[in-house]
């Protein structure tokens, strides 16, 4: 699974490229969706990436101030792994440069508000029946070990 989630990520970062705003959404919205379901590490990441590209997206569409908030939530969990989190640190720098600051400042506030399970769960497409048995997996998961995505 980590493998098709990976490969939508990409793609959407591919066609987000060529201007395919819309492709770009469903590539990401896939990887979302797949890579959520699981919850581990790699999973997680992937999910944190793809929403990473929706941000970018979302300042191709002038949505600046809700790819800030979006960054600024993916910022906060994205302290597994320094190479996302400083993605997203140079991403925001560059936006706060588009925005004033107060508008820019609110934004982030919303954004640190904001739960990434809540956040995540209306963008992630739920394949009818196919991840059935990862929930049943997940609750084991949980409930050895203390990682919380919510």
């Amino acid at each position: 699974m980590c493998a098709a989630s990976r490969a939508h990520k990409e793609l959407g970062y591919l066609v987000l490229k060529q201007a395919a705003f819309d492709t770009a959404r469903r590539h990401w919205r896939t990887a979302i969706g797949v890579a959520w379901r699981v919850q581990d590490r790699a999973h997680l990441l992937v999910t944190l990436d793809a929403l990473i590209g929706l941000a970018a997206l979302m300042t191709q569409v002038d949505n600046v101030e809700r790819a800030v908030e979006l960054l600024t939530l993916v910022r906060g969990a994205a302290s597994i792994d320094r190479r996302t989190e400083t993605k997203v640190e140079q991403l925001l720098a560059e936006l706060e440069e588009r925005l004033p600051v107060a508008r820019f400042a609110a934004a982030q506030a919303r954004g640190r508000a904001l739960v990434l399970g809540a956040t995540v769960e209306p963008v992630a497409p739920k394949p009818p029946g196919v991840f059935r048995c990862c929930d049943r997996v997940w609750t084991r998961l949980a409930r050895t070990t203390r990682l919380v995505y919510h």
